[in-house]
């Protein structure tokens, strides 16, 4: 039989001369049914070895005959030889030909190890070529490696993904009766959704249910099923994962099996604001299942897509500009109103169909409509992005189903830790103020250390802030216009904002139209500025 010489850089002739091995490796050991069908053809070949015109029912009869030519009375034979060489003798060479490549038993034991603890393969391989002395001295090719770990991978899945995960579920199930899991099985007894919760996560949820995001960009390539993360926020200003799924599909039946899954899991408890991408079937499910939470846009999503939808104006990169200042500098309803109008006339948009949508689902996206709620500092599916990239360290597109769950363990585990550390840091090393204010003193006292930092960002910023008083009623309200001088990389000249604070001197109540305080839980340097400013 001729084989052709494959380049190791062509990923198909890899698949195929790989499975070559592996089909020849497993039909071994079904010689006794090799004639068949084609029972002429396999006489021929074991009698007069391969030659052209032989015809079998499948490619594996074929390997399997041919194995079983080669071989006699359990031994294998050379049957030919040819003593001149195809290629030049070059020894340097020699670590690239399949003859001189071989995986030690020390090696594979390293491979699946690294592999178990979630390391990359190519710092896997990078790793062993260092304790080799060198890649020439490791005796196997990274492709080589990658082979061994996926046939483990195999192994290892051993009875099909949903019965492994099912065991691993009910595994961990046992050791914490708190964990959480639900497989889907269709009717063509197919694995098609599986979800699952770890118990810190459930634990988390009554305390941080205020605001989740949930977002499904993030792909288990080798299934092509889309992985569903719902993120939230803890008192550290973390991102923290509050549950899981893959599912088959993107439609809106499938979301609602998992969001009606995991509110029963979370007690029944809605988030009071939810934020995705602006997918319809999502919306559907969200709408029919959590109806009582405010449903919000990505609005990096969307913004996002100005540079490619104003692609036609002629000066499309201003176009951006402006249509970010009105999205991000408009503080009042109207102030918006006005904003978008002047935006249209500018740019002669009014019959663009992108802004005519836009427009029509405002109070989905704009963060002017949506201020006053507590989003954490959301505004995009950021937090469940960055967790993705998180997972990065852990999974890639060639992990299986089980070991994709075995690796969200371990990663649930390190983000445990990377908590505790948090918690640690807080108590043990409290953050240093950075004004001599005693308000300062006394939220450094009550708030974790990261949050703090968010808090003397804008403590930083009071000196950027005037405040004019616009008037007064000694019983009632005062008002106050606070100017804010920012810088920005790409204005060359500082930009003025205007921002109104409101004061009721009964009960001690402030209001400034910025809304930080309502949006992320944190005093603006406006109300900050004024309290300074008007002793």
């Amino acid at each position: 039989m001729e084989h052709e010489v494959m380049n190791e850089d062509d990923g198909d002739s890899y698949e195929l001369s790989n499975q070559i091995e592996e089909d020849g490796d497993e039909n071994m050991e079904d010689e006794e049914d090799l004639f068949g069908a084609d029972k002429h053809a396999c006489e021929e070949l074991m009698k007069n070895g391969p030659q052209s015109g032989l015809e079998f029912e499948s490619r594996e009869r074929i390997f399997a005959t041919y194995q079983a030519f080669a071989k006699d009375n359990g031994n294998w034979k050379i049957s030919t030889f040819c003593n001149e060489h195809n290629h030049d003798l070059e020894p340097q060479l020699s670590e690239f030909m399949p003859a001189h490549r071989h995986l030690t038993t020390h090696l594979k034991v390293l491979l699946e190890a690294y592999d178990r603890a979630g390391s990359r393969l190519c710092k896997s391989v990078r790793t062993m070529e260092v304790l080799a002395g060198g890649p020439s001295n490791l005796g196997a090719s990274t492709r080589d490696c990658r082979n061994h770990v996926d046939k483990m991978r195999r192994l290892r899945l051993g009875d099909g993904d949903a019965n492994a995960i099912q065991k691993m579920f009910k595994r961990l199930q046992q050791n914490d009766r708190d964990f959480f899991y639900l497989i889907d099985i269709g009717d063509d007894s197919r694995l098609r959704h599986v979800m699952w919760i770890h118990p810190r996560s459930r634990a988390a949820y009554q305390d941080f249910h205020d605001v989740v995001s949930f977002d499904t960009t993030y792909l288990v390539n080798q299934y092509n099923m889309p992985f569903g993360t719902v993120v939230g926020v803890n008192h550290h200003h973390h991102s923290i994962l509050l549950g899981c799924c893959l599912l088959s599909d993107e439609r809106a039946e499938s979301f609602k099996w998992f969001f009606s899954n995991w509110l029963d899991a979370m007690g029944g408890v809605q988030p009071t604001a939810i934020l995705s991408d602006q997918d319809e079937s999502i919306t559907i499910a969200l709408r029919e299942v959590l109806p009582d939470s405010i449903h919000r846009f990505c609005l990096w999503h969307i913004v996002s897509k100005s540079s490619k939808k104003f692609r036609g104006i002629a000066n499309f990169e201003m176009a951006c500009l402006d249509f970010n200042r009105v999205i991000h500098g408009s503080f009042s309803i109207p102030e918006f109103e006005n904003n978008w109008l002047d935006f249209q006339v500018k740019y002669n948009l009014h019959e663009n169909s992108w802004i005519k949508n836009l427009y029509e689902i405002r109070q989905s996206w704009v963060p002017v409509y949506s201020k006053h709620i507590f989003w954490a500092g959301m505004m995009s599916t950021q937090r469940s992005e960055s967790m993705h990239a998180f997972f990065d360290n852990y999974i890639n597109s060639r992990s299986t189903l089980k070991i994709f769950v075995e690796q969200y363990e371990i990663c649930i585990v390190d983000k445990i830790r990377k908590e505790l550390q948090a918690e640690y840091s807080t108590k043990c090393r409290p953050i240093t103020c950075v004004s001599e204010f005693k308000w300062e003193s006394q939220f450094a006292k009550v708030y974790t250390n990261n949050i703090m930092e968010l808090l003397q960002k804008q403590v930083k910023k009071i000196w950027n802030c005037n405040l004019i008083l616009l008037e007064s009623d000694s019983s009632s309200m005062d008002r106050y216009d606070i100017t804010e001088t920012r810088t920005s990389s790409k204005y060359p000249s500082p930009n003025e904002l205007h921002f109104m604070v409101e004061h009721r001197p009964v009960g001690g109540y402030f209001d400034c139209n910025c809304k930080k305080f309502e949006n992320k839980g944190i005093f603006c340097c406006h109300i900050e500025g004024f309290g300074i400013q008007k002793n």
